[in-house]
């Protein structure tokens, strides 16, 4: 080829170069483009519009409108039913220190009163008595020991009371005693002499000047001796006041002995004189 027309080729071949390299730089930029728009965010003066979606609220059920408080009318409790007892009472037997008296007593809690008494003694769980009223008041013996008397009642209004029970130790309380002679008093100074004999067959009353009842009737021996004996409970005491009765042709002073008798003077001596009708003369009688 000449040299006229290699120059010729030349532009040729330049411009080839140039739309050859355009191409392939063209095709790696367009390659490279999505990953670059991924990565690199693209800068808009346009605010996004945010839209505020309301959160839906529940539907507001209306409050019922209040009541009236209405108060329950009270009702009255039922009384609880009230039953009868019974109660012992332990008294002092004034024969002997192990004989005790047993008392029934009731508390009636609509009018009603005891219609009988049944009591075992010492408690084993076995009625030593029927039911009667003749029981209400009764003496057992005891010996020497603890017990625990029980008892239960019937009352008028047809019920019986639940058993109630009492402690009892004998001997229980103590015993005091008031002795002496009745005695022939010649010479009227109601003052017993060793020459003055006693009356046998005399009666003598001891009377309780408590009520004045009377608490014992003795006939003197022999000897003109007499002897009365009681029973106390633990803290009492007694007055009493013998009287004895006149033989025939004898006449007595007026009456004026009174004895206390407690656990601190429980034996007292006290003779009694009686008059011959010749000698009462000239006491006055």
């Amino acid at each position: 080829m000449t040299e006229m027309g290699q120059k010729g080729f030349a532009p040729i071949i330049i411009i080839l170069s140039i739309l050859i390299g355009g191409a392939a730089g063209y095709l790696a930029y367009t390659k490279a483009y999505p990953a670059w728009i991924s990565s690199v965010p693209v800068p808009t003066n346009e605010e996004e519009a945010v839209i505020n979606t309301p959160t839906p609220q529940p539907a507001q059920t209306p409050a019922p409108a209040p009541k009236p408080t209405v108060k329950p009318t009270p009702v009255p409790a039922t009384p609880a039913p009230q039953n009868n007892t019974c109660s012992i009472s332990v008294l002092s037997d004034p024969s002997s220190p192990n004989s005790v008296r047993l008392t029934a007593g009731a508390t009636s809690k609509n009018g009603s009163y005891i219609k009988g008494a049944q009591w075992d003694f010492d408690g084993n769980g076995s009625w030593d008595t029927d039911m009667s009223i003749s029981n209400q008041n009764i003496t057992h013996n005891y010996p020497n020991g603890t017990y625990t008397a029980k008892l239960k009642t019937s009352m008028s209004d047809g019920s019986t009371t639940d058993v109630c029970s009492k402690s009892v130790s004998t001997p229980y309380g103590f015993s005091v005693s008031l002795t002496g002679y009745v005695y022939e008093d010649i010479n009227c100074n109601d003052m017993r002499e060793p020459s003055e004999r006693g009356l046998t067959g005399v009666t003598v009353k001891i009377t309780n000047m408590n009520g004045y009842a009377n608490l014992a009737t003795l006939t003197t021996d022999s000897s003109g001796f007499y002897r009365f004996t009681y029973n106390l409970a633990p803290g009492n005491s007694i007055t009493v006041k013998p009287h004895d009765e006149p033989l025939p042709n004898y006449g007595v002073t007026e009456d004026r002995h009174q004895i206390a008798l407690n656990s601190s003077q429980n034996s007292i001596n006290m003779d009694l004189g009686q008059i011959p009708s010749p000698v009462g003369d000239y006491c006055g009688f």
